[in-house]
């Protein structure tokens, strides 16, 4: 006899794992932009590549602009060779801030403002150019990208250790061919509260299978013990 299998329920994700990298976790109730401003720096290195090129040549334009135009306000004896041309006034600031030398648009010692503008352009750039700098550093140093060579099985195997618990075996690979030395792996079982089911349940995993000084050059079998007897009463009820 053929009875009709009851329809099944799909305890609900913690992630959109079919979304981009941490794209999969939703915010609500919160002012994104606040957020941004007031942390410049995980703003500028979490950007996606073509809008920090942009904001990157366009801090640079800014900076010669501004100063361009502070040249520009400056009589013809304080810049010789200006000739009260703003094309000329922008040459000024951008050999100024990259300390290519002048030409035959130079400033003249005697101005004082024209010193001190200079001095203070000289510093100026020489900040941006540090974070910048910092900020393309850290962008390529950054492991965000290195999440996606990593591969993990998409089928677990629950059996029991050796030790009499109960473990979680699954298998990773690098698709690179280059090795990761001294690789830390963490493993976090989380589940539905029978009681409360808005609520989950999190247990870190003791990790079998990879020591501490191995190399993640092969696939390699992984298996993370579960010893909380609590925890698995309670996914037996799941």
């Amino acid at each position: 006899m053929h009875w009709p299998s009851l329809p099944r329920w799909k305890t609900p994700s913690l992630l959109n794992r079919s979304a981009p990298y941490f794209s999969g976790i939703q915010r609500f109730g919160l002012n994104k932009f606040s957020h941004y401003w007031q942390d410049p720096f995980h703003t500028l290195l979490n950007l996606p590549w073509p809008r920090f090129i942009f904001i990157f040549f366009f801090t640079y334009v800014i900076e010669f602009l501004v100063f361009a135009l502070i040249f520009y306000a400056m009589s013809d004896k304080c810049i010789i060779g200006m000739d009260g041309k703003f094309a000329h006034a922008l040459w000024m600031s951008s050999r100024t801030a990259s300390t290519l030398g002048f030409d035959q648009i130079h400033p003249n010692p005697e101005c004082i403002f024209t010193n001190l503008t200079i001095m203070l352009q000289v510093i100026a750039s020489s900040l941006v150019n540090f974070i910048m700098l910092g900020l393309v550093f850290a962008r390529f140093s950054a492991p965000f990208k290195r999440a996606t060579t990593i591969r993990f099985s998409s089928v677990m195997v629950c059996n029991r250790h050796p030790s009499g618990n109960w473990c979680l075996s699954l298998r990773v690979a690098n698709i690179r061919k280059h090795q990761i030395l001294k690789p830390c792996v963490r493993m976090v079982l989380t589940a539905v509260d029978s009681i409360t089911p808005s609520n989950y349940l999190f247990e870190h995993l003791t990790i079998d299978g990879l020591a501490a000084q191995a190399s993640a050059g092969w696939p390699k079998q992984l298996r993370g013990i579960r010893d909380s007897p609590l925890l698995l009463m309670r996914l037996r009820v799941v």
